[in-house]
């Protein structure tokens, strides 16, 4: 917390110091409804389909219009519950709700393994690339067969 301080060295706690917490909720709250909407416009599914999934998930009801409330900007009363982040993102096959609540390094942490897992999936299919073309060009390989007369 940052003080301003009086002319005594007291710290004055009713000052404001320019550090608005409110601020940065509100802020928050429209990146979350934002990212709902368009996690949400990217899927295939209906809202009324992704309430029915998400309400299996989590053994609770879950409504269309609650989803619209979660993503209505004239609904500031009106939170996404974080116990619902889990349905949500396995309902839509996208992590993008969870990550956004989570400390930085662990989404540093999840960005480093995908690109791992990136680099291992591009470095398979080069292998598996050249075990092919090492096949074809082997005396005997595919193209030799398939040029004979």
């Amino acid at each position: 917390m940052i003080y301003n301080y009086r002319r005594d060295g007291i710290p004055n706690m009713s000052e404001k110091t320019g550090n608005d917490p409110a601020r940065r909720l509100r802020k928050m709250d429209a990146e979350l409804r934002c990212l709902i909407t368009a996690v949400i416009r990217r899927s295939t599914k209906k809202r009324s389909q992704i309430a029915e999934e998400m309400s299996s998930f989590l053994g609770v009801r879950v409504t269309e219009g609650m989803l619209n409330d979660y993503t209505s900007d004239s609904k500031k009363g009106v939170r996404f519950p974080l116990a619902f982040s889990a349905a949500i993102c396995e309902v839509l096959d996208d992590d993008a709700i969870g990550l956004l609540g989570v400390r930085l390094h662990i989404r540093k942490l999840v960005e480093f393994a995908e690109r791992e897992l990136a680099g291992f999936r591009s470095q398979r299919e080069r292998e598996a690339l050249r075990d092919e073309l090492l096949e074809e060009a082997a005396p005997g390989g595919a193209e030799g067969e398939a040029h004979r007369p």
